[in-house]
């Protein structure tokens, strides 16, 4: 039974963040996936350490290549060092748990044991994704299944599966993908196996489609591009079928006109557009960089750093930064390698482009084309995403990166199994913990959901407001209590007391948000307290600060201040700015 735990929660951590899902409020769609993926992962790491018990098999000694030995190692201890930094600031302790995770399912595919594994794992990653393309297939073009959320604008947002967004399940079809196509091109499968490999292609395809997610799209063609080039005399016909099939799959599904409308907007110069406006999480990241480039701002903060950045990007540019959407907030810089150097700094990310680089370069030479390609497919995909964001993918992608090492490693002898018992110790410890704060983090989300949902319901329902309330700042105060750094609870509890008329605890909740993080939402509430309270000045200068984030905000003003008036203003200082005048009138909230 023991040796069954390490595949078992592989396979489990794969699999589940495909199916497991919460509809308690937005953002508990992508944290049920963490919450599942992290006991699965504590589940393999455990069965790391019953491998390790003194009279297994003897204990191996590899050796990686010297540079992507030194490179990537040297690439954690700048992390470790940001990490470590940013715990004295604003960093999350519980961020600790999809780094974890992620961290157990790499040590597992780069362990002895990864091997075995991987092939039932890749079975169970290309099952989930073609049942998720086939999902999306039929939320998009049947209607059946739908998820009961806002689905924004267009079709493609129905083909949300079971992952909340189109974006996402784009994402989470890349590495299914380019398993599928491998085997398929496989000459040593049977054509039965392969006619099954196929139409699970084919499902996945029609998925992504579906999703009119490009990003994915170019990444699952390059990986089966690479593919093909491995052995071009025997794949380059199946390579070209898959093209027309794919071509086919976007007819099918209606999803051609996104790629027409992205051509328009090239013709007409419309880059901001044609990337959804993802510039804006660009160029603030730049800020960041340029700020704090050693070390970076944390794992895990671009999004407590994101606001000033971005303050301080448009002062630069001479340009206002608008993004369309209903929030204006970036948790990421929608770039993966722009993400991981504004938040770990250049000299990490610089180290882990040149240990990636080593080991794609081993890999090509040993001929392991397929986890070549899964590689591959995962940095296109990070040009204009952010799959170490989703345990969908990052789970995947850590065991894919793990299989990789142990595949460049060369393996230099075994040693006599001694003093193993420490080793097998610590790994069930942190099988412990990497578990319970899997636990913490899941009922700081459930708590910080069910509050959210109660205060909501207590804005809309005034006869009900005083016992909605309370139960909103019960489960709140749940929340805070579980993960003191997260800055949108805190912004939700200090809602609720100001709602119940007790500045006092709502201006000490909101000044905790607005330490850990800035959100335009934030800077309204403390504008409203500042109204009520007299203080008209102070009022209105962060009414303009929210408003210049969150042009939509000025519905929310309080009745006595003039919304018009103020977008007026804030439009004449935009085109100040974009003069070369001065900075905009925002009073500076940060040093």
């Amino acid at each position: 039974m023991t040796e069954l735990l390490a595949p078992v929660g592989v396979q489990l951590a794969l699999f589940l963040p495909y199916f497991v899902i919460s509809l308690a409020s937005p953002d508990t769609i992508r944290e049920s996936k963490v919450l599942v993926q992290g006991l699965a992962a504590a589940l393999a790491l455990a069965g790391l350490a019953f491998d390790s018990l003194p009279g297994g098999r003897p204990r191996e000694r590899i050796a990686l290549p010297r540079l992507l030995s030194v490179a990537s190692f040297g690439a954690a201890a700048f992390v470790a060092a940001s990490g470590f930094r940013g715990l004295f600031s604003w960093t999350d302790p519980l961020v600790a748990v999809p780094i974890g995770a992620a961290a157990v399912l790499f040590a597992v595919g780069a362990s002895r044991l990864g091997p075995d594994i991987a092939g039932r794992a890749f079975a169970v990653l290309a099952f989930g994704g073609a049942l998720t393309g086939l999902l999306a297939l039929l939320q998009r073009t049947a209607g059946l299944f739908l998820l009961p959320i806002e689905a924004g604008g267009g079709a493609r947002y129905r083909a949300a599966a079971l992952l909340g967004s189109p974006g996402d399940v784009g994402a989470a079809l890349v590495l299914p993908a380019v398993v599928l196509a491998a085997g398929l091109m496989d000459p040593a499968r049977s054509r039965a196996n392969r006619v099954l490999h196929l139409a699970g292609l084919g499902a996945v395809l029609l998925g992504i489609a579906s999703a009119e997610a490009l990003a994915p799209l170019a990444a699952v063609a390059a990986g089966i591009v690479a593919l093909a080039a491995f052995d071009l005399r025997r794949r380059g016909p199946v390579l070209a079928g898959l093209a027309v099939a794919g071509l086919l799959a976007m007819i099918a599904v209606g999803a051609t006109a996104r790629l027409f409308e992205v051509a328009r907007l090239l013709r007409t110069d419309s880059m901001s557009r044609v990337v959804t406006e993802r510039d804006i999480g660009f160029r603030a990241s730049l800020e960041m960089i340029r700020d704090r480039p050693l070390l970076g701002e944390g794992p895990g903060n671009f999004s407590n750093a994101f606001v000033p950045a971005r303050i301080r990007a448009e002062e630069r540019i001479g340009h206002r930064l608008v993004h369309s959407s209903p929030s204006a907030h970036f948790e990421n810089a929608h770039n993966e390698f722009l993400t991981f150097a504004a938040e770990c700094g250049l000299p990490a990310a610089l180290l882990a482009a040149l240990a990636a680089a080593s080991l794609l370069v081993h890999l090509a030479r040993k001929r392991s084309d397929t986890l070549f390609c899964l590689l591959l497919s995962l940095a296109v995909l990070g040009l204009a995403s952010f799959p170490s964001r989703l345990a969908v993918v990052a789970g995947p992608g850590a065991f894919v990166l793990g299989l990789a090492f142990r595949s460049a490693a060369r393996r230099t002898s075994a040693a006599p199994d001694r003093g193993r018992w420490g080793k097998s110790l610590g790994l069930a410890a942190g099988a412990l913990l990497l578990a319970a704060l899997t636990a913490a983090r899941g009922m700081a989300v459930l708590r910080q959901a069910e509050g959210e949902a109660a205060l909501h319901a207590a804005a809309a329902s005034p006869s009900q407001r005083p016992f909605l309330l309370d139960r909103a700042r019960r489960a709140l105060s749940d929340s805070v209590a579980y993960r003191s750094r997260c800055s949108t609870a805190w912004l939700a509890l200090g809602s609720t007391y100001r709602l119940d008329r007790n500045p006092e605890a709502a201006r000490a909740a909101l000044q905790t948000s607005l330490t850990l993080e800035e959100r335009a939402e934030t800077d309204l509430n403390l504008g409203r307290l500042e109204f009520d309270a007299g203080n008209r000045e102070a009022a209105m200068a962060l009414f303009r600060r929210a408003l210049w984030i969150l042009p939509r905000l000025s519905a929310a003003l309080p009745a006595g201040v003039d919304g018009e008036a103020l977008a007026v203003e804030l439009g004449a200082a935009a085109e100040t700015l974009s003069r070369g005048g001065s900075p905009p009138p925002l009073r500076p909230l940060h040093p």
